[in-house]
């Protein structure tokens, strides 16, 4: 989890925390995720192998490393998911 300077959209991450401590404490953590729509318009989706997710389907996606952007995570994720190297992505957030 990034521990932020401040509230505001301006806000720039300094530190972090361990994932499982901001989750233990219910805090916010940041992460990336990923419609996939293939060129027909189906959306994939993945099954979840976690233990507390077992057959879940659920949207690619993780948890970003400090200072690292959502469009920069989501890149990564994608490929790390599923193998495909994405070269742009469409998105409200660039």
């Amino acid at each position: 989890m990034h521990i932020l300077n401040s509230v505001s959209p301006e806000a720039k991450a300094f530190d972090r925390i361990d994932r499982k401590i901001a989750e233990k404490f219910g805090f916010i953590h940041e992460t990336a995720n990923v419609v996939l729509v293939t060129p027909d318009g189906k959306v994939l989706l993945q099954l979840r192998n976690k233990d507390n997710f077992d057959d879940h389907l659920a949207m690619y996606g993780g948890h970003l490393a400090v200072g690292e952007s959502h469009h920069s995570g989501a890149l990564e994720e994608t490929l790390q998911e599923t193998r495909l190297k994405v070269e742009e992505l469409e998105s409200e957030f660039k």
